[in-house]
């Protein structure tokens, strides 16, 4: 028969973990979650209600309480199990292998009862209670000894070591960004910005047109430019048309003289006037002879209408020039300005042209007179040589009876001429 070992220890144990150490508070809510907790030195292991204590090592692990196996333990409870059945089941009696494994175990749990009187007694020296843990740290108790759960800024087994930030958080999200300079300090660390970004991180870029408001430039747009300075905004004002942005000021609050610039703006041919205005000017309005807004001007042609105003009857000829235009002379047999003209007298002067002989009349529609000459006389009747005589009345008439006829033209008014004869003096011979 295999040795045999006294399970009372076992039981000690298994009440241990079941019902707590000596002091442990009980309630009458029931558990749903296990808990681990310390109490008065004791460590106390509470599972849900209905619920169990498992150990389950692999199958090369033990269980161990000091130096003992617990795995092999049980090992041999199975086996002294098996064999008390056997026992029984023949009357009872006891072999004496079987009483020396009983003994053998008595002596074991004994030891091992030993073993948890110094582990509560070590509790009570080693644990939480002195509060080892600094620097917000979380302490949990463990077997003759703790654990301190750290903050993320603090290390070591009391959480006293500083942790440099600047080195565990450097080239990620969680460090310093955008180029800032990174400062480790006990328990944190700080950003030191550049110019352009603030914030616990350096991630907030600074708008200076933002923060400035709409009214910063004033009469024009802002544009945010990166700072170079720390604490000093850069910015640029993009300015309305008329208005600029006068020396050491970005705002555009100064108005632009639009009349004086070099380039003229308004139309300089022809030349019209310019107003200068606040932010703006405006043109005047261009000149007889041209249309436009004044910016710019183009020419009328006058003649396009209505002749331009010149005569049409008789036509006269306009002729359009930049800005105005003129009237052609009036034709021959007329007279005025070339925008009226009066039909004149032909004959009213020289004879119209006529021959002093000639009878000298108008005609309708021509600048030339009509020319006739008197009777005795052919031609055109135009010019000194316009009529030329054709017969001399005194070979004709022979009006002289008692003399000698001498032909003559006299000049009548009107115009009109005729013929006057003298006869020559009589001469009487004496005989």
């Amino acid at each position: 028969m295999a040795g045999t070992v006294q399970p009372s220890w076992l039981v000690i144990f298994l009440i241990f973990l079941l019902y707590g150490l000596p002091g442990e508070p009980k309630d009458n809510a029931k558990l749903t979650q296990p808990r681990m907790m310390s109490d008065n030195g004791h460590l106390v292991f509470t599972t849900g209600d209905n619920k169990e204590i498992r150990f389950e090592p692999s199958s090369s692990g033990r269980i161990k309480v000091g130096t003992e196996d617990l795995t092999q333990l049980l090992s041999q409870i199975k086996a002294n199990k098996e064999d008390i059945d056997d026992i029984k089941s023949h009357g009872g009696a006891i072999p004496p292998e079987i009483t020396n494994n009983l003994n053998q175990l008595n002596t074991k749990v004994s030891t091992l009862g030993n073993q948890v009187t110094d582990l509560e007694q070590t509790f009570h020296r080693v644990s939480c209670s002195s509060n080892p843990c600094q620097n917000g740290g979380t302490c949990l108790n463990l077997l003759n000894s703790y654990y301190c759960l750290c903050p993320s800024n603090w290390a070591g087994p009391n959480c006293s070591s500083d942790v440099n930030e600047c080195q565990v958080f450097s080239g990620t999200l969680q460090g310093c960004q955008n180029g800032a300079t990174c400062i480790n300090n006990p328990g944190s660390f700080t950003c030191q910005c550049s110019p352009e970004w603030s914030g616990n991180l350096c991630t907030v870029r600074y708008d200076d047109c933002r923060n400035g408001g709409q009214g910063l430039c004033v009469h024009g747009i802002c544009i945010d430019a990166d700072r170079v300075i720390s604490g000093q905004p850069k910015y640029q004002c993009i300015c309305e048309s008329g208005w600029e942005a006068p020396a050491g000021n970005p705002a555009c609050v100064t108005d632009v003289d639009e009349c004086n610039l070099p380039t003229k703006l308004c139309s300089s041919n022809p030349p019209v006037p310019c107003y200068n205005t606040q932010g703006s000017f405006y043109c005047g309005a261009c000149p007889a002879g041209w249309q436009g807004n004044g910016y710019s001007c183009q020419d009328v042609d006058e003649c396009s209408t209505n002749n331009g105003g010149c005569s049409t009857t008789p036509v006269v000829h306009c002729l359009n020039t930049m800005g105005s235009f003129h009237c052609g002379p009036c034709p021959p047999g007329y007279e005025g300005d070339g925008r009226t003209c009066t039909q004149t007298n032909v004959c009213s002067s020289n004879n119209g042209g006529c021959h002093h002989l000639a009878t000298c009349s108008s005609n309708p529609g021509s600048a030339f007179p009509v020319c006739t000459c008197p009777q005795g006389y052919t031609g055109n009747g135009y010019g000194p040589t316009g009529c030329t005589q054709t017969s001399n009345i005194c070979q004709t008439n022979n009006p002289c009876v008692n003399g000698q006829c001498t032909g003559s033209m006299h000049s009548q008014k009107g115009g009109e001429y005729r013929s006057s004869w003298r006869a020559a003096p009589s001469i009487h011979l004496d005989h």
